[in-house]
């Protein structure tokens, strides 16, 4: 999603949504999560999160999602964790 932000022009996304819409398709975001952290107690971590999801605002006009899905602080590691406590895998390593 945020990749398409930087390798694709405003006329571009003007283009996409009005396709999307002519198709009567609905439309949802997901919001960047990827080493983003609103929490973070770094403050160049929590101003680049906020430029992200600044960034993930202004498209809101040219594509009017239905939704935004967000879940920020996504940690990969420890939903790998979760996941393998879940199946008892025993095998984990942090």
């Amino acid at each position: 999603h945020l990749v398409l932000y930087y390798l694709i022009n405003s006329n571009e996304f003007q283009d996409m949504a009005k396709q999307l819409h002519s198709r009567s398709l609905t439309v949802t975001f997901h919001a960047p999560f990827m080493d983003l952290s609103p929490g973070s107690i770094d403050p160049a971590i929590r101003a680049l999160t906020r430029h992200r999801f600044e960034q993930m605002l202004e498209l809101l006009p040219v594509f009017k999602p239905k939704s935004v899905l967000c879940h920020p602080d996504y940690d990969r590691n420890l939903k790998q964790m979760l996941l393998c406590r879940s199946l008892n895998k025993a095998d984990y390593r942090y």
